[in-house]
């Protein structure tokens, strides 16, 4: 992986064009190894943060729409915004990669916010209990995180 990383940044631009072109190629094949181009330092830009999504929505291959919910997960608000924003356009409820994608954004946030809650401040250990709390209680699959809100409720 870290090799295509590094060939994504030894072409740059015209690199970043040319894999997000194979997103769209006939061939699945293609599509598996185009979403695996992508790190979290190309969610940044917004023509990769489009193909990843149009990807994750549309693809045939249900396999590619799980890589791709699997780079957006590394995006953070943008990738989740980028998510939401998508799925609403479509008047449809959210599908397994989307829920997959945001759970993976969830889950990194947590992960993050608990490691706020060994500081020695208290008031920071309370926002981030606060911030985890609100997190769980705005999850979109409560059955998943439903075992963290009782720990923190």
């Amino acid at each position: 992986m870290r090799f295509c990383c590094f060939l994504l940044f030894e072409f740059g631009h015209s690199g970043v064009e040319a894999v997000v072109k194979l997103l769209g190629d006939e061939k699945v094949s293609v599509h598996k190894l185009a979403v695996k181009f992508f790190s979290e330092e190309y969610l940044d830009e917004k023509r990769v943060l489009d193909a990843l999504i149009a990807c994750m929505i549309n693809d045939s291959d249900e396999k590619v729409k799980t890589l791709a919910a699997q780079s957006l997960g590394d995006g953070g608000q943008k990738s989740f915004e980028a998510i939401v924003s998508a799925t609403e356009q479509l008047h449809r409820p959210f599908t397994i990669a989307e829920i997959e994608a945001i759970g993976l954004i969830g889950s990194e946030a947590l992960s993050n916010l608990t490691q706020c809650l060994d500081e020695p401040d208290e008031g920071r250990r309370h926002e981030s209990l606060d911030a985890i709390r609100n997190l769980l209680e705005s999850s979109p699959q409560p059955s998943r995180m439903g075992g963290f809100a009782a720990l923190f409720g």
